[in-house]
């Protein structure tokens, strides 16, 4: 990246080796197994900036995909809008284990030279997002030694899931906090493929009290 900051293009260099050779064998995999399943086109990834890349391309620079999911999102938001006729918008991406949120300015989603994950802080082209680590999986619970209410960044995963989806999960997340306060309609969740179990989610949540008084 021809640009000042040697500690960000260090961090970047830095990033893209760690996660290189990992991601140089998954998108290898992944267009082995397309091709296999007979799809002749070119495959083509999302990048953090909200467009696309070859994969031969990803594979030489995977640092550029880090948060190229919500720019996705931020990216089909654009688009919407557009159709839509509204050039301000504001951008909710909400999964398992984040909370994402982006901004569409005059009909633009906003975008960004510098990326900070955790501590580091590397130049890399992206949508300017700001994530929240509070998905509807994250645990709920609480510090032993402040004896403060957390959220996260533990998940309850899809599988055994937050309480409230009764397979077998015992430990609070968002999702059953979102059910006690009726947010969710127990009867139809995932368009009535799921049932909700709100005295499961009250007794994981009563756990939670119970620690706070």
């Amino acid at each position: 990246i021809s640009k000042p900051g040697e500690y960000e293009r260090a961090a970047a260099v830095a990033i893209n080796c760690f996660i290189g050779p990992l991601m140089s064998r998954y998108v290898i995999r992944i267009e082995e197994q397309a091709r296999a399943l007979g799809y002749r086109r070119p495959l083509v990834i999302m990048q953090s900036s909200g467009g696309v890349a070859s994969a031969a391309e990803v594979a030489r620079k995977p640092v550029f995909t880090i948060g190229s999911g919500p720019a996705g999102g931020l990216t089909a938001t654009g688009f919407l809008a557009s159709l839509l006729k509204q050039k301000n918008v504001i951008a909710c991406d909400v999964g398992g284990t984040s909370f994402d949120v982006g901004l569409v300015s005059d009909g633009v989603p906003l975008s960004g030279t510098e990326t900070t994950v955790n501590q580091y802080t590397f130049s890399a082209p992206h949508l300017d997002l700001i994530s929240i680590g509070s998905g509807g999986g994250s645990i709920i619970w609480v510090d032993e030694k402040t004896e403060s209410l957390k959220v996260g960044p533990e998940s309850a995963g899809a599988n055994p899931g937050p309480a409230c989806y009764g397979r077998g999960g015992t430990r609070p997340a968002v999702t059953d906090a979102d059910l006690i306060l009726g947010y969710y309609n127990p009867d139809y969740f995932l368009g009535g493929k799921l049932q909700l179990d709100k005295t499961a989610a009250t007794a994981a949540m009563d756990r939670v009290g119970r620690v706070l008084g």
